[in-house]
């Protein structure tokens, strides 16, 4: 499912503490939701020469990484003149909260005089990664991304699992997730990019 810039809402309404069940799936995903110091910490960890920063968000949960990141750069002395975003997300219950906070970003950059997009993926990022980064038939051409900003999922990968079977597929198996965003988001990053991760031990 993508979510273009144009269709967010700007009606923001405020988001629930988590329910028992939401924390007992954040769990099962490996999902650890960035606090807002740390992501304009690593926020502040970028420089960002771009004058067009087309951005990856591999694992973006509610968007909090990607929202310091674009508040930073809105009142950076040097500001870019557009930024794109792309977002994976696959737990079903943060697609609302990341639409909001995209929303958050666009009217940031209006007041800003800077260009935004921001596409919204309802995927696992590591099964729509592996197609593009190993160019399997029929998989879209890989889009070249400056910059990644991520905190990866720390979790298990089943060997039979989805994830699992498809990293088996490109040679380069791991055991969880964390090792297996970083491989991809190094393979998608354009020449000359950066990227950002934080271990999750460490939030």
């Amino acid at each position: 499912m993508t979510i273009a810039a144009t269709e967010l809402t700007d009606e923001v309404e405020p988001i629930q503490p988590p329910e028992l069940g939401a924390l007992e799936r954040r769990h099962e995903l490996g999902q650890f939701l960035t606090p807002e110091p740390v992501a304009d910490f690593m926020a502040s960890l970028f420089e960002t020469p771009w004058r067009e920063l087309n951005l990856l968000d591999a694992g973006a949960g509610g968007g909090a990484l990607s929202a310091a990141l674009v508040r930073s750069l809105c009142t950076a002395a040097r500001k870019p003149k557009a930024i794109s975003i792309t977002a994976y997300e696959i737990d079903s219950t943060m697609i609302e909260p990341l639409r909001v906070t995209m929303a958050g970003c666009q009217r940031d950059c209006a007041r800003a005089g800077i260009q935004f997009t921001a596409t919204v993926l309802h995927e696992d990022f590591i099964q729509a990664a592996v197609p593009m980064v190993w160019q399997e038939l029929f998989a879209p051409p890989a889009p070249s991304f400056d910059d990644a900003i991520v905190i990866p999922p720390y979790r298990q990968i089943r060997r039979g699992s989805p994830a699992g079977l498809a990293l088996r597929s490109t040679g380069r198996e791991t055991s969880n997730d964390y090792l297996g965003f970083v491989a991809l988001i190094v393979r998608l990053l354009g020449l000359g990019g950066g990227s950002v991760a934080l271990p999750t031990g460490g939030v």
